[in-house]
């Protein structure tokens, strides 16, 4: 057995360095260990514990060690509850020479069991409570400590609690810290996981699967209140999940009457019920608990979260601040999948009202057009020479007519994602050599001049060289629209690289009239023309650049446009080399 120290002093003095280690760190196990060992030394114990009240009151060894510094093993003689439980409540040290004739525990079983003899037992009081106490032994000899070393043994217990609270309140900030980080990334998770998404029944099932997974729920059910125009419904349709895994969630119709439903929509706050009937529970039985939860965005409630288990006697407060913390990111992803599917159900309705149109107007376009050709080639007689101007100018007006019914038909087959491209390998340099070809004429009719700058020998991209010559088409129609007689127009292609991709970068640059900044911004709003009187003495819809952007954004590629008045103009497509089509 360790001897004690042969002088006061020493003893003070070891007590001095081990209490400036004792705040050389904030490691709570590190902190115990040193403890333990310390006392061992400084009273000449055999064995040595700590022993702390933890959160609900219950004392718990949290060390215990030997003379030779080794960790004492829970088959090995424990610590005396009776003494230490009497320190604790009493805030009083003991001290017993030989505990088996000490007439305050002689009777105790563990006493008389554990063959307690000298025994120290001191409480660990920090900031006005007391949070433990330090329990020392020595089995096998009586009148081992004394009062000097009940008094050491005191004193360094009020500093030991002082180290040990603040390792244990480090620990536990230490510890909420970790809870919130993980909180939070979960939370993330869950986010990118509801807002993935804009299908409303899958964020429904999301929201389902993952409250009922971070709480104390046997079954769960989520539901979306009607739009405002659909009122007059007296149920919401509920989507219901158990805890099962891999099982899909069922539908269910919930009386828009049902009283737990009334209560939430009236006072906008969680509701939690217990022993539930059957004629008020999703789970078709009674329950022991049932949670209601609002789905609140901008004041109102649009929709509703059931929880029920039978598993616990009520839902903990975690679990309601859970549910709610999901209704609140709930309330976003479904607002914004409603939304969406608005905006589904208004492009679906517009492109059924524009394909109506543009069938409707086709057909006496094409019965204008076919009286036109026939009056043309004199199928109904001859003509007078003004006649036939009149004629030729309802054909051409007619074509004109055809084309716009062609452009509206395209734009809105692109904005419903209806349109149909048909993705091959192609040449970059033929293609812009055809798409001049077929313009070619209308350029020197004007006596303007087109030139092609291709960069590389040979350049072949994948995708559909119908849309992209449509889309050059109507950069050099635009091109060649507000360029007067004499000036010039290129053509270039060259592959680009961006953002780690390539594309294939087409320019078609002007000598024209340019565009003020204003213009730049709307040229490819619909029916959008420019504000030059120059401008706006041109035939046109304002639709051929609208189409334009639309087609290259749906192969993933973008337009922009560079100008300066009375300069010219460049417009420039860039299309994947590897075309990734959008939708």
């Amino acid at each position: 057995m360790q001897q004690k120290s042969t002088t006061q002093e020493e003893r003070l003095d070891a007590l001095y360095r081990i209490s400036m280690r004792l705040g050389s760190t904030l490691d709570l196990k590190e902190i115990l260990n040193l403890v333990i060992d310390s006392v061992i030394q400084l009273v000449g114990a055999e064995r040595g514990f700590v022993v702390l009240v933890d959160e609900w009151g219950r004392l718990r060894t949290m060390t215990a060690r030997g003379v030779d510094t080794e960790n004492i093993t829970q088959d090995e003689v424990p610590v005396s509850r009776t003494i230490v439980q009497r320190v604790v409540a009493t805030g009083e040290p003991i001290l017993t020479s030989n505990a088996q004739d000490d007439a305050r525990f002689a009777d105790r079983a563990s006493v008389i069991g554990f063959q307690f003899r000298s025994i120290m037992c001191a409480p660990l009081r920090a900031r006005g409570r007391i949070s433990g106490a330090i329990f020392v032994d020595n089995r096998m000899l009586s009148g081992v400590f004394n009062d000097d070393d009940l008094d050491l043994l005191s004193t360094f217990a009020n500093q030991a609690a002082m180290a040990i609270d603040n390792a244990r309140l480090f620990q536990q900030t230490d510890q909420a810290l970790t809870n919130r980080v993980e909180e939070l990334a979960l939370f993330q998770r869950i986010d990118r996981e509801l807002h993935k998404s804009l299908d409303l029944e899958l964020t429904l099932d999301l929201v389902l699967d993952w409250v009922i997974r971070l709480t104390q729920a046997e079954i769960g059910a989520v539901g979306v209140l009607k739009l405002d125009e659909e009122k007059d419904s007296d149920q919401i349709r509920m989507l219901v999940r158990t805890d099962e895994p891999e099982t899909a969630a069922i539908e269910y119709l919930l009386p828009l009457a049902h009283s737990a439903v009334t209560q939430v929509r009236t006072s906008k706050e969680a509701l939690q019920l217990y022993q539930v009937g059957a004629d008020q529970s999703i789970f078709g039985g009674e329950v022991q608990a049932q949670l209601v939860v609002p789905i609140i965005i901008d004041e109102q409630v649009m929709g509703i979260t059931f929880l029920e288990t039978n598993r616990v006697s009520k839902f903990l407060e975690e679990d309601i601040d859970v549910a709610k913390r999901l209704a609140d990111r709930a309330a976003v992803a479904i607002g914004n999948a409603r939304l969406y599917q608005r905006l589904q159900d208004s492009i679906e309705q517009r492109y059924k009202f524009t394909s109506l149109m543009t069938h409707e107007l086709r057909l006496p376009l094409t019965s204008i057009k076919g009286y036109g050709d026939l009056l043309a080639k004199e199928k109904g007689g001859s003509l007078t020479e003004k006649q036939a101007n009149f004629v030729e100018t309802i054909r051409r007006n007619a074509d004109r007519m055809n084309d716009l019914i062609d452009t509206i038909g395209d734009i809105n087959r692109l904005e419903s994602n209806r349109y149909s491209f048909e993705i091959e390998q192609y040449d970059c340099h033929q293609l812009v050599e055809e798409t001049v070809d077929l313009y070619r004429q209308k350029i020197l009719d004007k006596e303007q001049t087109i030139e092609i700058e291709n960069a590389e020998d040979r350049l072949v991209a994948i995708g559909d060289p119908r849309a992209v010559s449509r889309i050059l088409t109507n950069l050099l129609e635009n091109a060649h629209r507000y360029t007067e007689a004499n000036g010039s127009i290129v053509m270039r292609n060259m592959s680009h690289r961006a953002d780690g991709h390539i594309y294939i970068k087409y320019e078609v640059s002007d000598t024209g009239v340019g565009m003020s900044e204003d213009d730049q911004t709307r040229i490819f709003y619909q029916f959008y023309r420019g504000s030059d009187p120059v401008v706006r003495d041109q035939p046109g819809w304002g639709l051929g650049l609208t189409l334009a952007k639309s087609l290259a954004e749906a192969l993933g590629g973008s337009i922009q446009v560079t100008s300066e008045l009375n300069k010219g103009t460049t417009m420039t497509l860039l299309v994947p080399r590897d075309a990734k089509l959008r939708g």
